[in-house]
């Protein structure tokens, strides 16, 4: 299908039918990127276009996209919308694999915000087509898009064709049509549902929330009001439940396991001559390059699993299964240092991650594979012993930069760690 529109230049066409299509293209004046949805009027339901202008020209959230333009040419109607930079739920997770306890909170909660500021009394919108591919993950922050099954709320006894998606769609979208926003409501538990295969670890009380949501719990949500304030709870608890648990560290080495245990070592010592607090350095790789401490003859106490050294306690040979049996314990820091294995430090909540080591033009891949299978986010800090920036990964854009020419704890370093720790 070849389709032109005045002032507009078609980079790419996204999704394609008989009817119409969803293309990206470029306003030819000012250069910006625009989504273009085009439909024909001899399309049995061409009007759709036009309903969802009306109802997204009534959003001010910079979660949804802004409506710039519709048109008529050509025998098709246009609806021109801003372009969201980033990836789709469904994109996002596959890329990911894993996400978090706290992620999957934080995303969960946007997503009811969005839902709730639709549905508020000024807007009285129903989306009914949540699904992972109309939600984008741009630089960490949840934006909703296609409107086209959205209806007021006024509209839900009329008898119209309501677009959902099989597997997300709630039991009235396909038996009665009277929808609500409790329907919403389901499809929203349905995404919840679906980031749960993305996680190793289900947040405490979320899927209690997700039942109540799909309707298998005792308590139902019909209202996203309801489920934004349960997941605040759950976050709030978390949180309180982290401060008394301590803060935690990871540490990763890339590319060699060696950069990762100086720097949690350093790290513990600098933590104890500031604060004074109780530190502990749990050693989860297989390189086990912090037991070489041990011979040493600063040595005050030496046990089968763990040893002191410099008031600091050294827990040996931590597997990543045994890392939450060390919670609780009273000590104010937790290091843990992986090594080269990154892909651990994704799976639990730290308060801060370091990734350690040389940067040269022939690492570049290794900080790429390190940044992704970390799960790096703005608590990732990447500390540079030898190397320059410059051949450094796009994605450390994201990161604190810690430049270190030498293995030592210099002051810039120093401050740095201090400033990031106030951060929290």
């Amino acid at each position: 299908m070849t389709i032109d529109i005045d002032g507009y230049r078609v980079l790419k066409v996204l999704k394609e039918s008989r009817s119409g299509a969803v293309m990206l293209a470029e306003h030819e004046g000012l250069g910006a990127r625009r989504i273009i949805k085009c439909l024909s009027k001899e399309h049995p339901d061409y009007d759709r276009l036009t309903r969802e202008a009306r109802i997204m020209q009534r959003f001010r959230n910079e979660a949804i996209p802004i409506i710039y333009d519709i048109r008529e040419e050509d025998g098709y109607t246009f609806l021109i919308e801003e372009f969201i930079e980033g990836q789709s739920l469904k994109d996002y997770l596959k890329r990911h694999i894993k996400l978090s306890e706290s992620e999957i909170l934080d995303y969960s909660i946007q997503l009811s915000e969005i839902l709730n500021y639709i549905h508020n009394p000024a807007h009285k919108v129903l989306h009914l087509d949540l699904k992972p591919e109309n939600i984008i993950v741009s630089d960490h922050r949840m934006k909703l898009i296609d409107f086209g099954s959205a209806i007021c709320r006024e509209e839900s006894g009329s008898k119209q064709m309501i677009y959902g998606t099989p597997g997300f769609c709630a039991p009235e979208m396909t038996e009665s049509g009277d929808v609500d926003y409790a329907t919403d409501v389901y499809i929203l538990g349905k995404i919840f549902e679906y980031m749960l295969l993305f996680t190793p670890v289900t947040p405490t009380g979320y899927r209690k929330v997700v039942d109540s949501c799909i309707r298998k719990a005792k308590i139902q949500f019909t209202d996203s009001g309801e489920v934004k304030a349960a997941l605040v709870a759950l976050q709030k608890k978390k949180r309180v439940q982290r401060y008394e648990e301590g803060m935690w560290f990871a540490v990763t080495g890339v590319p060699t396991g060696y950069h990762s245990s100086w720097f949690a070592y350093k790290l513990a010592r600098l933590l104890i001559k500031i604060t004074g607090a109780n530190v502990l350095v749990l050693d989860c790789n297989s390189d086990s390059n912090l037991e070489q401490l041990e011979d040493s003859d600063s040595i005050r106490e030496s046990h089968e699993f763990s040893f002191r050294k410099d008031g600091i306690t050294i827990a040996k040979r931590v597997f990543y299964e045994d890392i939450k049996g060390w919670r609780g314990r009273g000590y104010d820091f937790v290091i843990c240092d992986f090594g080269t294995e990154s892909a651990d430090a994704a799976e639990i909540y730290f308060t801060k991650k370091y990734l350690v080591g040389s940067l040269m033009p022939w690492t570049e891949a290794a900080w790429d594979a390190a940044l992704s299978s970390a799960g790096y986010d703005k608590h990732t800090a990447v500390v540079i012993t030898e190397g320059s920036r410059k051949y450094g990964s796009s994605k450390m854009a994201k990161c604190d930069i810690i430049e270190n020419r030498t293995f030592r704890m210099s002051r810039k370093v120093t401050r740095c760690i201090l400033k990031g720790l106030k951060q929290e």
